[in-house]
């Protein structure tokens, strides 16, 4: 008689790893499974928050452009170095009508059908909330405009600025200009997935991409290190 292999007790510090059967079965975030961490990935933490919510509050004070993308300063070299300074991550903005000169005047509201403006919501709800967004050498943050219908009655409906029900609206041009690619799961430079598109069809596969942007990746963070440490 063969003996019964004892059972192995789950290893509380080694997790066992979650397999799905498609990417769409994957969660947008999952929680950590480390002991005493109940934390998020792929979600901001309150000091990120903090700082992309001062970035927009400057941008809503001031009349100008804004631009696409904002970067957070570098820590100064007067004071003593914080960790948390040297790791935010910059902030991806999609604003047709601030950045281009676009509004949406004399189209109808996907909603009501009604020939009106979309009018660009104002105040601290002027944008969307932070999303993830994958870029070549680190990950970042993304808000996007919002629009809501100027109609009478009782139609407020809002969209934000890539929403697939407006997006045909804008021009060619400004189409071409986002850097921003939005899917059900995840979000993507554009031009991080050109890249991919380009190696795959020079006869490369996914594991080059992979090893492309692990290179990158690394290089960046080592050079915050570098930053961090002779600070």
């Amino acid at each position: 008689m063969v003996p019964l292999a004892p059972e192995i007790e789950p290893d509380p510090n080694n997790p066992p790893a979650v397999f799905y059967s498609s990417p769409k079965e994957r969660p947008t975030t999952e929680p950590c499974k480390m002991p005493e961490c109940n934390k998020l990935s792929g979600t901001a933490n309150k000091l990120q928050l903090l700082w992309i919510s001062t970035a927009l509050e400057k941008l809503r004070a001031t009349s100008g452009i804004v631009p696409l993308k904002v970067d957070p300063d570098m820590p100064q070299w007067s004071k003593k170095p914080i960790l948390e300074d040297y790791i935010l991550k910059p902030l991806l903005i999609v604003d047709p009508e601030r950045q281009r000169g676009f509004t949406f005047v004399g189209n109808k509201c996907p909603s009501c059908g009604l020939c009106v403006s979309l009018k660009c919501v104002k105040g601290k709800k002027t944008y969307n909330q932070p999303r993830h967004i994958h870029l070549l050498e680190l990950d970042a943050y993304v808000v996007l405009a919002r629009y809501q219908c100027s109609g009478r009655g009782s139609c407020y409906a809002s969209f934000n600025a890539l929403d697939p029900a407006i997006a045909h609206i804008f021009p060619t041009s400004i189409a071409l200009s986002i850097d921003v690619q939005l899917f059900d799961q995840s979000a993507w430079q554009s031009s991080l997935l050109q890249a991919m598109f380009d190696l795959l069809s020079g006869h490369a596969d996914t594991n080059d991409f992979i090893e492309m942007v692990r290179n990158a990746r690394t290089s960046h963070y080592m050079k915050q290190a570098a930053l961090y440490r002779t600070a």
